[in-house]
């Protein structure tokens, strides 16, 4: 079963554990942030590659959170 998503952002696990947030970026739309997690050190959510979400000018702001979702599975 697919996880669904959760709207109390103080929920977020904020230890390390990789989440995907959904984030709104103002005038510019909005999106999924996978593979995030929250950084102590800039109080603030990293996602790949280092971004930081503060790091852009729009301001955006996460609204929601979920565990990312598992790989499928095939046979090889």
């Amino acid at each position: 079963m697919m996880e669904q998503w959760n709207s109390d952002m103080d929920a977020a696990p904020k230890d390390g554990t990789l989440v995907d947030l959904w984030v709104v970026f103002p005038g510019e739309g909005e999106g999924r942030w996978a593979d995030s997690h929250w950084d102590d050190k800039r109080q603030d959510w990293k996602g790949r590659g280092g971004f930081v979400l503060g790091q852009y000018a729009a301001k955006p702001y996460a609204t929601h959170w979920m565990p990312p979702p598992p790989p499928p599975s095939h046979s090889v």
